[in-house]
């Protein structure tokens, strides 16, 4: 038997603290998370407080996580204060959920982050659970591993550190062995803020800056501890979803409808009962003839688009009845629209407004088209909320001189979106009107009726309104289509 004592500082036997086979790179981005997440920081002090080797535990998950092949060392080469760390390694590698979780996480420093920090948690509450059983273990290393001329029967002390160990390892080889459902749900989690930060372009996309380590960390930590911006990345992804399963078939009729009959020979619109004459050998010679002299009847196609994909000018009602469920719907449509116009390079104009009467004094986000949108202008755009009445003519003033006067937005369309009511004078309204008649500009107003506000008073400046009580699930989800296409 090698004995502890006579090896315990000879660190030129090359023995591992980690079990996972790990390069440079592994130690920086794990200790770069850990030094920049309060979360993982705060689960790991924790972590020490039962088990000492907990942080270096977590950095073998964090690699099991990340690398593509993980591989332990051989046992014989880890030092032997760390051969806990191996046989629970080792366990988790032969976890099926574990691997599936990798599938996500493989190569991904942000998934990995979310990976660590909802399993440190997990593995925390399965240290907890032998906290006793570990501080003996610990206690009992600590003499196995003492000064020299500490008074024990040193092979006794490491048979009963063996047993220790032993007993230890297969309570929370069980534990893992029930850790199925929790890993699921850990997958779950990993997925759906995975979704939430992609619509901050942390996928590399092109919709978005591409955004360092710290941009991510930043934008993980603020969406992770803020439950508003959570609800609306989701609410958004929903639409969105919903938005990208309908674009194809949109496309194939290239934002078109049936609408009346006419008559021409465009095969792709007959109505069924021409096509039926080409199975009679008498109608068939009727329907070459027809088709020379474009008299078939054949579906008038109607076209649903209003002038196109321009700008958009979205007014968001900052109001205090907004506050709660209607910002976070109102906050998610504009999140949609933002992103699915960056990709279509479409210019957006965000305005806020409440009571204030002073355009000049809106508080406004802009996004040009050709542009990389900066993240902290759209968490300025998701987080502002100013409380307060409600005055529509500012916002709408100001719409108006944006198409005016600058051509980014000389062909935008106007996305309303209230929950209230609030007079119009008439020299207003009628100046307004005429404007928009003139400039074939289209006002697409959403009303969120929570309470009892009613859509009389901006069914006098809108061409069209969505109401939200109207709305099942089904239609809510497919809204961001209607708005875009």
């Amino acid at each position: 038997m090698i004995n502890l004592r006579n090896i315990k500082n000879e660190e030129n036997l090359n023995l591992h603290k980690f079990v996972i086979e790990y390069d440079e790179y592994n130690l920086y981005l794990f200790n770069y998370l850990l030094n920049n997440s309060i979360d993982l920081k705060n689960i790991n002090n924790k972590g020490l407080e039962i088990y000492s080797k907990f942080t270096e535990l977590l950095q073998d998950v964090f690699n099991i996580f990340y690398k593509y092949n993980p591989k332990l060392y051989p046992k014989n080469e880890i030092k032997y204060d760390y051969l806990l760390n191996y046989e629970i390694i080792d366990t988790l590698l032969q976890n099926e959920d574990i691997h599936k979780v990798r599938s996500i996480t493989i190569g991904s420093d942000i998934d990995c982050l979310i990976a660590i920090e909802y399993f440190a948690p997990l593995l925390f509450e399965l240290l907890e659970k032998y906290k006793d059983s570990i501080k003996e273990y610990e206690t009992q290393l600590d003499t196995v591993m003492g000064p020299d001329d500490t008074p024990i029967d040193y092979d006794e002390a490491v048979k009963k550190l063996e047993e220790y160990k032993n007993k230890l390892v297969d309570g929370i080889k069980q534990e893992i062995s029930t850790f199925s459902y929790k890993i699921k749900n850990i997958m779950y989690n990993i997925i759906e803020t995975s979704e939430y930060l992609a619509s901050w372009g942390l996928s590399d996309t092109k919709t978005f800056t591409k955004t360092s380590l710290e941009g991510k960390l930043e934008i993980f930590n603020k969406i992770k501890n803020s439950p508003k911006l959570k609800e609306i990345v989701n609410l958004s992804g929903r639409f969105k979803s919903e938005y990208f399963n309908n674009y194809k078939q949109n496309m194939k009729i290239k934002n078109n409808s049936y609408s009346n009959l006419t008559k021409g020979n465009d095969l792709s619109k007959l109505i069924p009962t021409e096509l039926i004459k080409l199975s009679d050998n008498v109608l068939e010679s009727l329907f070459y003839k027809d088709f020379e002299e474009k008299n078939l009847f054949q579906y008038e196609l109607e076209s649903k688009s209003k002038k196109g994909k321009g700008p958009i000018i979205i007014c968001i009602d900052s109001s205090g009845s907004m506050e709660g469920l209607p910002e976070i719907f109102a906050k998610a449509v504009a999140l949609t629209i933002l992103d699915i116009a960056k990709m279509e390079n479409r210019s957006v104009y965000v305005i806020h407004f409440s009571d204030e009467r002073n355009v000049n004094s809106l508080h406004c986000n802009e996004y040009l088209k050709n542009k990389n949108y900066n993240k902290q202008d759209i968490f300025n755009m998701l987080e502002y909320f100013v409380g307060g009445g409600t005055n529509f003519e500012p916002a709408l003033t100001l719409a108006k001189q944006k198409i005016d006067t600058e051509q980014n937005f000389s062909k935008a369309d106007i996305i309303f979106i209230t929950d209230g009511e609030a007079p119009v004078s008439p020299k207003w309204l009628q100046e307004f009107l005429e404007w928009k008649k003139s400039k074939n500009v289209y006002v697409y107003s959403i009303l969120i009726d929570v309470t009892l506000n009613s859509d009389i008073s901006i069914k006098k400046f809108s061409d069209e309104i969505q109401v939200l009580s109207k709305l099942t699930k089904k239609e809510m989800l497919h809204f961001p289509k209607e708005l875009l296409l």
